[in-house]
């Protein structure tokens, strides 16, 4: 099957015990205030000089949505997080638990960030390394038989909270399954390939995959239900506190963010450690972008540190600037991009443009509580 721009194919219920379609109605759109359709493919530059296609997210958003989203990114830009607020946290001014070994991940050119991004994070909680590990073929070719949509799943889009709840129901296969068995028709992640198989029915799927993730291991700090409303300033002060918390006991963060993918280097347009693009910082272009209505795209990552006193130098129009306190993530575009897989994101930029975040971690639901103020 040759991939095509295909919608968001599937939601899974918050129960996890249904799957619905997508209406991909105007009328859907407003009440709901997002969307994925699809994804767009973007060129980046690797370490050794090549180009590397990935692809992001097609996010459209509702007009008010739009509005109400440049309107808080304007408001961080004229109020920019302080040190001196943050040193109110009573928290380490920096903190990096890393990925337990967990090997920088390639989804490709696929839209399959939201599938790599949790199944790394569970590699990484257990942890689990080599074929051991979750394939993600095999649950991208289950996410197939569950959309009502179209056939393609999460292959070209979907959401942290789809993915883990798709798993908590039908659990996950390893790599060892996938190499000697396949998933779909294929034993091999097709990374540069356009022939991604064919769907892998339920009860194939389920007779073989391991249901040792459960819902207990993950926990909302920004949910996200089909319903998109943007957080307030006050509210995504008190989230980035959440995972800086979360971080602090040792449990990562998997998290949905928009991207202005019109801006250079997929929208990452700050430096730190003398490595260009490798940093998501907010400039003035972002909030511009949004209210014009121009492309914007969406990308699911990992947090798996912070440092308050770190700074990405940037260049905003004509002006060098810089923004201090970052973000670690760990990407899944293969360890030749950003930081030999790592990228950065301001927690300003964080602030405004965040979609969704759950933390994981073995019972983080019983352990862990997000601050409330």
């Amino acid at each position: 099957m040759f991939r095509k721009k295909f919608a968001l194919s599937f939601a899974l219920a918050a129960t996890a015990t249904s799957v619905m379609a997508i209406d991909h109605s105007y009328q859907a759109l407003v009440k709901n205030g997002l969307r994925v359709d699809g994804s767009i493919p973007h060129g980046i530059v690797l370490a050794n000089n090549q180009i590397k296609i990935i692809r992001l997210m097609n996010i459209s958003l509702s007009p008010n949505v739009a509005q109400s989203i440049s309107g808080r990114l304007k408001a961080i830009l004229n109020a920019p997080t302080q040190l001196s607020d943050l040193r109110e946290e009573k928290l380490p001014a920096a903190k990096n638990i890393g990925m337990n070994g967990e090997a920088v991940l390639d989804q490709g050119q696929w839209g399959t960030c939201a599938t790599f991004a949790t199944t790394a994070a569970i590699n990484a909680l257990f942890p689990l390394s080599g074929d051991a590990q979750i394939s993600q073929l095999c649950n991208l070719q289950l996410s197939r038989s569950l959309s009502q949509d179209d056939d393609q799943g999460a292959w070209d889009g979907s959401f942290g909270y789809l993915v883990l709840n798709q798993i908590n129901q039908y659990g996950f296969i390893n790599k060892q399954y996938q190499h000697t068995v396949g998933c779909g028709g294929l034993k091999i992640y097709p990374t540069d390939d356009q022939d991604n198989g064919s769907a892998m029915s339920v009860t194939d799927f389920s007779a073989n995959s391991s249901m040792s993730f459960i819902p207990k291991d993950w926990t909302p700090i920004i949910p996200n239900n089909g319903t998109f409303s943007p957080i307030d300033s006050a509210q995504a002060a008190i989230a980035l506190k959440s995972v800086k918390t979360a971080i602090n006991q040792g449990y990562r963060i998997v998290f949905g963010t928009l991207i202005d993918g019109s801006l250079g280097g997929v929208g990452a347009m700050g430096q730190y450690d003398n490595i260009a693009g490798d940093t998501w910082v907010m400039t003035a272009q972002i909030p511009s972008d949004i209210a014009d209505g121009n492309n914007i795209e969406g990308h699911e990552i990992i947090i798996e540190g912070y440092d308050d006193n770190a700074c990405a130098t940037y260049t905003d129009g004509t002006t060098s600037d810089k923004q201090c306190g970052l973000l670690r993530i760990r990407n899944s575009w293969s360890a030749q991009a950003g930081d030999q897989g790592d990228y950065y994101m301001s927690y300003d930029y964080f602030k405004g443009m965040v979609i969704e975040a759950y933390a994981i971690g073995q019972d983080v639901k019983d352990h862990f509580k997000p601050s409330t103020k």
